[in-house]
């Protein structure tokens, strides 16, 4: 994700998709197939980057997301925008649907979400039923397409918090 680095991702990806959940370096060198001692040097450079948080628990340490920091929640953020494009489903709604824009929004765009969060996609163009499990499936995630022909028909509340998501394509004119 915007690193060189494959093991930063596959390491990461478990503190974003899991926030709340703690893991000890074993566990983690078994998920990631990551040898314990890289793991642990990769793990003191997220320490120092504050990006993960260190806790004692019992005999062991245990690490865990630190959702509070800003740069956490940016590089998650952009993460999940990384598996949007790479898994294809904006091209494929840009030749399915012909959108004048597309917007993430919700809690993928502000870096809140937990893995059984869904991904909240606003498309300005007719509604029209498309099939997206595969998609949901490269991305883990369901699916939810917002259509509307106008922006201008969105509620206040809605149309600004579709605003301040992810411009993933497109262009939008507020006038």
């Amino acid at each position: 994700m915007g690193q060189l680095d494959q093991k930063w991702d596959t390491i990461m990806s478990y503190f974003f998709d899991s926030p709340s959940r703690s893991y000890q370096i074993r566990e983690l060198a078994r998920l990631t197939k990551i040898p314990k001692t890289t793991l642990s040097k990769y793990m003191q450079k997220l320490l120092s980057q504050r990006l993960i948080l260190k806790e004692k628990k019992g005999l062991f340490y245990s690490y865990k997301s630190n959702n509070s920091d800003f740069y956490y929640r940016f590089y998650k953020r952009m993460w999940i925008i990384e598996k949007i494009y790479r898994s294809g489903l904006v091209s494929f709604l840009e030749e399915t649907l012909y959108p004048e824009v597309i917007f993430l929004f919700g809690s993928a765009a502000k870096g809140e979400f937990v893995k059984e969060s869904d991904l909240d996609i606003f498309v300005l163009a007719p509604e029209k039923k498309i099939d997206l499990k595969m998609f949901e499936r490269k991305l883990g995630k369901k699916i939810n397409l917002l259509f509307k022909d106008k922006f201008t028909n969105l509620s206040l509340e809605l149309s600004n918090n579709i605003i301040n998501g992810h411009k993933l394509s497109g262009h939008l004119k507020l006038r």
